[in-house]
């Protein structure tokens, strides 16, 4: 169970500090705000900014999808996906373990 439990949260090891906060707004906007609204200037054909291929790379991570299914386009909804929501979960409680483990070590 804990090797599961590993490969389930290794998803989020291979994701950038700027990805993880692209998950989280779009955790936390559960799925009312469009990508436009998400990630302020968004378009498919702007490299510089690299945005397109982090929503690429937590799509492929299978954590998020447009909820209109296709494209990544500035008009769609970004949402979670169940696996998203339970890396979420499992995320929050090692974060949780992580804190108690410090406390015990400090005294």
């Amino acid at each position: 169970m804990h090797g599961l439990l590993d490969d389930i949260t290794e998803s989020t090891n291979a994701l950038t500090p700027v990805e993880i906060e692209i998950f989280d707004r779009i955790l936390a906007a559960k799925g009312t705000k469009t990508l436009a609204e998400l990630v302020p200037g968004f378009t498919r054909e702007d490299s510089s900014s690299g945005n397109h291929l982090r929503l690429r790379h937590l799509r492929d991570q299978k954590l998020i999808i447009p909820r209109e299914r296709g494209r990544w386009k500035p008009e769609k909804h970004p949402v979670v996906t169940r696996y998203g929501e339970l890396v979420n979960q499992l995320r929050s409680k090692s974060a949780d373990k992580v804190q108690e483990f410090k406390r015990e070590a400090a005294g």
